[in-house]
């Protein structure tokens, strides 16, 4: 390894680095590049990086701006491969952030060289003694467990390597720019190491979308938990379509919408985060999709059974065998349920074994807060480490508070082989995402695969649009496609609309059919249950002074309920279709999910589980269920639509009206 730019000099970014790989123990040879330094901090400096006379495998250049093209062309003309670049890469001259970054990409690509950076904080190896970096953790006691770690943000990198709940992380890498390599090569290098249980990845933009989704998919097909935060994930950014479905289509929904097909963790905050890949460092594989919570105390019982209700946590509902045990494990006056407050750790052990045994529990889980330097934190970490030994399911372990978790008695336990989560709403979280993705990876065979039969199967060719496609001819097209439209007329005279109305038969809907009006309702250009000529000359008269005399005309519908399916197309994703409750309301309520084309059919019936209306579409209060495949055929058409037409922005098929589980479309709009 070489460090260009090395010397002793007070803060000097290359004397740093070799501090670092020195005091990490590296086992490599080391050189330094400097004008004129013989040696650096105890390690050979030459003048120029050929002047080494060996094959240099990875240089660090900690030049300065002016210098690092100089340097970069000098190091691989010399036969290096590999680069961190800790620089922003500022051009002074041209007054260019971009001038230097660029070329930086042209020669690496051409050169066939990987670069961490630039503009990075560099990387931790722990487990082959390797800490790249200028700015290591103050403590190097790092144990490695199989946590691969690649962050954008060079201060959240820093913080979670420094962080004081032992991660054990094998690799840690602050990505930077990503001049070169990136995160799908940084993703599929982790994924090839036989040591990695779980990926982390903090990401603040993602530059090559089909590579990404390519190497996430990949982990998730190896075994492989992906856990994703992203920054800035709740600004819109884009100009959305003027379809409806744009509005319900954030950054937030796409990454959603990856986690779905992809089987990547989306998280909101940092310690969420660190939850989730702490809860994926055990080996145990859990049985079923719901957890048994014991803690002991009924304020706490209740806080988790809250938290519990708006994060991924199943509570598991236990047999008659299981209530039978813990009522005579427990005193008479304990409300047996779950989660479970077994009133003191002296029970919680025999309690928590009694709950791992039942078939509808998939992890154990306590809820206590580990204050250092009391008793009961001794007493609930042993009654925790014997369900542990009594079971082969997962057994986890939380802090209500993440400061009253005690560092040393986390480290014992998690030496065992029971991770340790810092806060109720984080751990709850958490340990919902990782039972809910081992029954995702249960059914694997059966889910959306990225290599096998992803629901992407065109049977016909869909309607090209025309150059001259306006938006009043959306609703024409898409019939075309072969979806459920209602029938429609149109017509710009009264005399004609009496007509259409006469020919549909009473009571019909008028709606205007201004082609420069897309949302109909917000400006009063729809007009319900409309019963006689006398009636539609009324309100011909007033919509055709207020929108125009163009006019549509459909039959009265009546529906249980209504839906929306639409799509718009994220710039870097593609089409992204949502499914989700319809009519006016649908921007208000928010109740919808986004899939990414193309869509299985499992993967659309486990998305609509998401909706808070899931139990309206099953068929509430004895309504007929909704026609799922009738509703997938839409998603399918209108995803396909989107696929051979890369010019449409948006589609809004909304309202679907829905009368005995069947479906009709009454209204569209496609944007262009």
């Amino acid at each position: 390894m070489a460090v260009v730019g090395a010397s002793e000099r007070d803060g000097n970014l290359g004397g740093r680095l070799i501090k670092a790989l020195k005091n990490g123990g590296y086992k490599g040879e080391i050189y330094a590049v400097h004008p004129t330094a013989s040696e650096v901090f105890g390690v050979p400096s030459f003048s120029n990086i050929r002047d080494i006379g060996k094959t240099i495998d990875f240089a660090a250049l900690s030049v300065p701006d002016s210098q690092l093209l100089r340097a970069y062309e000098e190091a691989i003309a010399a036969g290096v491969k590999g680069f961190q670049i800790p620089n922003r890469g500022y051009d002074a001259e041209r007054k260019s952030l971009t001038y230097i970054p660029d070329r930086l990409r042209e020669l690496g690509l051409e050169a066939g060289v990987a670069v961490c950076g630039h503009n990075c904080m560099g990387f931790m190896n722990v487990r082959d003694s390797v800490r790249m970096t200028h700015n290591p953790p103050p403590g190097l006691d790092l144990t490695p467990g199989g946590v691969c770690i690649v962050s954008h943000s060079g201060s959240s990198w820093s913080g979670i390597v420094g962080s004081q709940r032992d991660l054990a992380l094998d690799i840690a890498l602050s990505a930077g720019a990503e001049v070169v390599s990136g995160f799908p090569e940084y993703i599929e290098y982790f994924a090839s190491l036989p040591t990695t249980r779980v990926i982390g990845l903090v990401v603040e933009t993602i530059r090559r979308p089909e590579a990404f989704l390519a190497a996430v998919g990949n982990a998730f097909q190896k075994g492989i938990p992906v856990v994703l935060l992203a920054l800035g994930s709740t600004d819109v950014g884009a100009k959305f379509t003027e379809a409806h479905s744009g509005g319900l289509s954030s950054p937030r929904q796409v990454l959603d919408a990856i986690g779905r097909k992809y089987g990547v963790i989306v998280t909101k905050t940092l310690d969420e985060f660190l939850d989730c890949i702490e809860a994926f460092r055990t080996e145990r594989v859990p049985t079923a999709l719901g957890a048994g919570v014991i803690s002991d105390s009924g304020g706490e019982r209740q806080l988790i059974a809250d938290v519990s209700s708006w994060t991924n946590l199943k509570l598991a509902t236990y047999g008659h065998k299981t209530n039978e045990q813990l009522t005579q494990i427990l005193e008479d006056d304990v409300v047996i349920g779950n989660p479970l407050d077994s009133m003191g750790d002296a029970p919680m052990a025999d309690s928590g074994i009694a709950i791992s045994r039942d078939p509808a529990v998939g992890a154990v889980v306590i809820g206590n807060n580990l204050v250092d330097g009391r008793q009961f934190m001794i007493d609930v970490s042993n009654s925790t480490t014997k369900i542990h030994e009594n079971t082969a399911k997962p057994v986890f372990i939380f802090g209500n508070l993440s400061t009253s978790v005690s560092r040393p008695g986390a480290r014992n336990l998690r030496m065992k082989g029971i991770p340790v989560l810092m806060g109720t709403e984080s751990a709850c979280y958490a340990i919902g995402s990782f039972l809910a993705w081992h029954e995702k990876r249960r059914a694997l065979g059966d889910t959306a695969s990225t290599s096998r039969d992803s629901g992407h199967n065109p049977t016909e060719e869909l309607p090209r649009l025309a150059d001259t496609f306006t938006q009043d001819k959306s609703y024409a097209l898409l019939a075309e496609c072969g979806l459920p439209m209602a029938l429609m007329l149109e017509s710009s005279t009264l005399a004609d609309t009496v007509k259409n109305a006469q020919s549909l038969g009473y009571p019909v809907v008028l709606k205007t059919a201004n082609p420069d009006i897309a949302h109909k309702s917000d400006v009063g250009g729809v007009i319900l249950g409309i019963r006689s000529d006398e009636e539609l000359a009324r309100h011909y008269a007033v919509l055709s002074e207020r929108c125009g005399p163009q006019v549509s005309l459909q039959p009265a519908l009546s529906a249980d309920y209504e839906v929306i399916v639409g799509m718009h197309r994220d710039p870097r994703f593609g089409p992204l279709v949502t499914v989700g409750l319809g009519g006016v309301f649908t921007e208000i309520l928010r109740d919808s999910v986004n899939l990414l084309p193309p869509v299985s059919f499992d993967e659309f019936e486990a998305s609509l589980n998401a909706l808070r209306a899931a139990a309206v579409l099953r068929g509430a209060r004895g309504q007929q269920a909704i026609s799922l495949r009738e509703l997938y055929n839409v998603v399918v058409k209108i995803s396909e639509f989107a696929l051979q037409n890369p010019g449409i922005t948006g589609i809004d098929l909304n309202p679907i009206m829905v009368r005995h589980g069947k479906l009709t479309i009454v209204d569209a709009l496609i944007t262009v």
